[in-house]
Protein backbone atom coordinates (compact mmCIF):
# COMPACT_ATOMS: atom_id res chain seq x y z
CA UNK A 1 0.00 0.00 0.00
CA UNK A 2 1.02 3.67 -0.68
CA UNK A 3 -0.20 6.44 0.61
CA UNK A 4 0.60 10.43 -0.46
CA UNK A 5 -2.50 12.50 1.25
CA UNK A 6 -2.45 16.14 2.84
CA UNK A 7 -4.42 14.79 5.84
CA UNK A 8 -2.78 16.70 9.07
CA UNK A 9 -2.62 13.51 10.80
CA UNK A 10 -2.53 9.22 10.30
CA UNK A 11 -5.53 8.18 8.55
CA UNK A 12 -4.11 4.36 8.69
CA UNK A 13 -4.13 3.97 12.40
CA UNK A 14 -1.86 1.25 14.34
CA UNK A 15 -5.49 -0.54 15.57
CA UNK A 16 -6.65 -1.19 12.39
CA UNK A 17 -3.49 -2.67 10.73
CA UNK A 18 -2.97 -4.94 14.29
CA UNK A 19 -6.70 -6.42 13.01
CA UNK A 20 -5.86 -6.58 9.86
CA UNK A 21 -2.72 -8.59 10.38
CA UNK A 22 -4.55 -11.16 12.79
CA UNK A 23 -7.10 -11.77 9.70
CA UNK A 24 -4.41 -12.39 6.88
CA UNK A 25 -2.44 -14.85 9.12
CA UNK A 26 0.96 -13.69 8.84
CA UNK A 27 0.98 -12.92 5.39
CA UNK A 28 3.37 -10.02 4.82
CA UNK A 29 2.14 -6.77 4.18
CA UNK A 30 3.90 -3.54 2.97
CA UNK A 31 3.34 0.01 3.74
CA UNK A 32 5.29 3.10 1.18
CA UNK A 33 4.25 6.37 3.54
CA UNK A 34 5.28 9.49 0.54
CA UNK A 35 3.36 12.32 2.70
CA UNK A 36 4.13 14.77 5.04
CA UNK A 37 3.08 14.77 7.66
CA UNK A 38 2.98 11.16 7.51
CA UNK A 39 -0.58 9.38 6.74
CA UNK A 40 0.58 6.06 8.43
CA UNK A 41 0.73 5.78 12.39
CA UNK A 42 4.83 4.65 12.95
CA UNK A 43 4.03 2.31 15.51
CA UNK A 44 2.24 -0.22 12.46
CA UNK A 45 6.01 -0.51 11.65
CA UNK A 46 6.37 -2.75 14.62
CA UNK A 47 3.73 -5.15 13.87
CA UNK A 48 5.11 -8.67 13.00
CA UNK A 49 5.15 -9.47 9.04
CA UNK A 50 4.54 -5.08 8.49
CA UNK A 51 7.43 -3.44 6.61
CA UNK A 52 6.77 0.65 6.69
CA UNK A 53 8.87 2.81 4.71
CA UNK A 54 8.89 6.62 4.71
CA UNK A 55 10.08 9.46 3.33
CA UNK A 56 13.42 8.79 5.57
CA UNK A 57 14.08 5.30 4.65
CA UNK A 58 13.91 6.14 0.83
CA UNK A 59 15.82 8.81 0.94
CA UNK A 60 18.72 6.63 2.56
CA UNK A 61 18.51 3.83 0.28
CA UNK A 62 18.50 6.67 -2.50
CA UNK A 63 21.66 7.76 -1.08
CA UNK A 64 23.18 4.15 -0.94
CA UNK A 65 22.05 3.81 -4.58
CA UNK A 66 23.88 7.33 -5.48
CA UNK A 67 27.20 6.22 -3.77
CA UNK A 68 26.91 3.10 -5.54
CA UNK A 69 26.22 4.84 -8.77
CA UNK A 70 29.03 7.26 -8.16
CA UNK A 71 31.54 3.96 -7.65
CA UNK A 72 30.59 2.45 -10.66
CA UNK A 73 31.23 5.08 -12.45
CA UNK A 74 34.80 6.15 -11.20
CA UNK A 75 35.21 2.04 -12.21
CA UNK A 76 33.69 2.62 -15.50
CA UNK A 77 35.86 6.19 -16.10
CA UNK A 78 39.39 3.75 -15.30
CA UNK A 79 38.14 1.33 -18.03
CA UNK A 80 37.79 4.15 -20.57
CA UNK A 81 40.84 5.61 -19.69
CA UNK A 82 42.64 2.40 -20.17
CA UNK A 83 40.88 1.76 -23.51
CA UNK A 84 41.95 5.12 -24.84
CA UNK A 85 45.23 4.47 -23.74
CA UNK A 86 45.43 1.28 -24.91
CA UNK A 87 43.61 2.58 -28.73
CA UNK A 88 45.94 5.39 -28.65
CA UNK A 89 49.26 2.82 -28.70
CA UNK A 90 47.71 0.72 -31.60
CA UNK A 91 47.09 4.14 -33.67
CA UNK A 92 50.60 5.27 -32.79
CA UNK A 93 52.00 1.77 -34.10
CA UNK A 94 50.09 2.32 -37.59
CA UNK A 95 53.15 4.62 -38.29
CA UNK A 96 55.18 1.40 -38.04
CA UNK A 97 53.65 -0.87 -39.57
CA UNK A 98 54.67 -0.14 -43.40
CA UNK A 99 58.05 0.18 -42.18
CA UNK A 100 58.30 -2.99 -40.40
CA UNK A 101 56.70 -5.23 -43.35
CA UNK A 102 59.29 -3.35 -45.94
CA UNK A 103 61.88 -4.39 -43.52
CA UNK A 104 60.69 -7.81 -43.21
CA UNK A 105 60.66 -7.74 -47.00
CA UNK A 106 63.79 -7.09 -47.24
CA UNK A 107 65.22 -9.22 -45.00
CA UNK A 108 63.14 -11.99 -46.76
CA UNK A 109 64.48 -11.09 -50.58
CA UNK A 110 68.02 -11.24 -48.88
CA UNK A 111 67.47 -14.79 -47.19
CA UNK A 112 65.60 -15.94 -49.93
CA UNK A 113 68.44 -14.89 -52.70
CA UNK A 114 71.65 -16.30 -49.93
CA UNK A 115 70.07 -19.15 -49.53
CA UNK A 116 69.22 -20.11 -53.46
CA UNK A 117 72.96 -20.11 -53.61
CA UNK A 118 73.88 -21.80 -50.64
CA UNK A 119 70.93 -25.17 -50.80
CA UNK A 120 73.69 -25.50 -54.31
CA UNK A 121 76.11 -26.81 -51.77
CA UNK A 122 73.64 -28.37 -49.31
CA UNK A 123 71.87 -31.36 -51.14
CA UNK A 124 69.83 -33.47 -49.05
CA UNK A 125 69.61 -30.51 -46.33
CA UNK A 126 67.54 -28.08 -47.82
CA UNK A 127 64.97 -28.29 -44.69
CA UNK A 128 67.41 -27.67 -41.57
CA UNK A 129 69.68 -25.47 -43.74
CA UNK A 130 65.89 -23.55 -44.47
CA UNK A 131 65.18 -23.17 -41.11
CA UNK A 132 68.29 -22.05 -39.49
CA UNK A 133 68.25 -19.11 -41.75
CA UNK A 134 64.81 -18.45 -41.27
CA UNK A 135 65.52 -18.32 -37.18
CA UNK A 136 68.80 -16.08 -38.02
CA UNK A 137 66.40 -14.09 -39.88
CA UNK A 138 63.74 -13.79 -37.22
CA UNK A 139 66.59 -13.04 -34.18
CA UNK A 140 67.84 -9.90 -36.37
CA UNK A 141 64.82 -8.24 -36.62
CA UNK A 142 63.41 -8.36 -33.08
CA UNK A 143 65.53 -6.02 -31.85
CA UNK A 144 64.91 -3.42 -34.57
CA UNK A 145 60.89 -4.32 -34.63
CA UNK A 146 60.49 -4.14 -30.65
CA UNK A 147 62.36 -0.60 -31.06
CA UNK A 148 60.26 0.45 -34.06
CA UNK A 149 57.12 -0.53 -31.93
CA UNK A 150 58.19 1.23 -28.80
CA UNK A 151 58.93 4.28 -30.43
CA UNK A 152 55.44 4.40 -32.41
CA UNK A 153 54.22 4.37 -29.37
CA UNK A 154 55.94 7.23 -27.67
CA UNK A 155 55.14 9.57 -30.63
CA UNK A 156 59.10 9.61 -31.97
CA UNK A 157 58.80 7.26 -35.17
CA UNK A 158 59.42 9.61 -37.94
CA UNK A 159 63.07 9.60 -37.15
CA UNK A 160 63.76 6.14 -37.09
CA UNK A 161 61.50 5.85 -40.46
CA UNK A 162 63.48 8.16 -42.53
CA UNK A 163 66.39 6.55 -41.40
CA UNK A 164 65.07 2.64 -42.41
CA UNK A 165 64.23 4.32 -45.42
CA UNK A 166 67.84 5.75 -46.42
CA UNK A 167 69.92 2.78 -44.80
CA UNK A 168 67.69 -0.20 -46.77
CA UNK A 169 65.96 1.69 -49.47
CA UNK A 170 62.51 1.13 -48.49
CA UNK A 171 60.84 2.52 -51.37
CA UNK A 172 59.63 6.54 -51.13
CA UNK A 173 60.52 8.09 -47.42
CA UNK A 174 57.34 8.38 -45.43
CA UNK A 175 55.81 11.75 -45.36
CA UNK A 176 56.06 14.06 -42.24
CA UNK A 177 52.53 14.24 -39.93
CA UNK A 178 52.25 18.08 -41.29
CA UNK A 179 52.42 16.52 -44.54
CA UNK A 180 50.08 13.86 -44.26
CA UNK A 181 47.76 16.14 -42.84
CA UNK A 182 47.96 18.19 -46.20
CA UNK A 183 47.63 15.55 -48.29
CA UNK A 184 45.47 12.54 -46.26
CA UNK A 185 44.99 10.71 -49.56
CA UNK A 186 48.42 10.23 -50.55
CA UNK A 187 49.75 7.10 -50.26
CA UNK A 188 53.96 7.31 -49.33
CA UNK A 189 54.67 3.79 -48.93
CA UNK A 190 54.94 0.87 -51.08
CA UNK A 191 53.54 -2.63 -50.16
CA UNK A 192 56.07 -5.17 -49.14
CA UNK A 193 54.91 -7.33 -52.17
CA UNK A 194 56.26 -4.33 -54.43
CA UNK A 195 59.37 -3.91 -52.75
CA UNK A 196 60.39 -7.57 -53.03
CA UNK A 197 59.00 -7.53 -56.78
CA UNK A 198 61.50 -4.52 -57.63
CA UNK A 199 64.45 -6.13 -56.16
CA UNK A 200 63.43 -9.40 -57.71
CA UNK A 201 63.81 -7.49 -60.94
CA UNK A 202 66.87 -5.52 -60.56
CA UNK A 203 68.66 -8.95 -59.69
CA UNK A 204 67.08 -10.81 -62.63
CA UNK A 205 68.30 -7.66 -64.42
CA UNK A 206 71.96 -8.28 -63.01
CA UNK A 207 74.21 -11.09 -64.46
CA UNK A 208 75.68 -13.04 -61.92
CA UNK A 209 79.59 -14.00 -61.91
CA UNK A 210 80.36 -17.59 -62.11
CA UNK A 211 83.40 -18.62 -59.03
Amino acid sequence: MISSTASPQPIVRFEDVQLIMKERRHKPLCFIDIAVPRDIDPRVGELDDVYLYDIDDLKGVSEINLRLRKQEVEHCEEIIANELSSFDEWHQSLDATPAIQKLTAYFDHAVEHELHKAKQGFKGKEKELDSLVRKIKASLLHTPLEQLKESAKLGSIEHHLHTLHTLFQLGEKPLSPEARESHPLVEDDLAPNDFVERETEKNSATPTREN
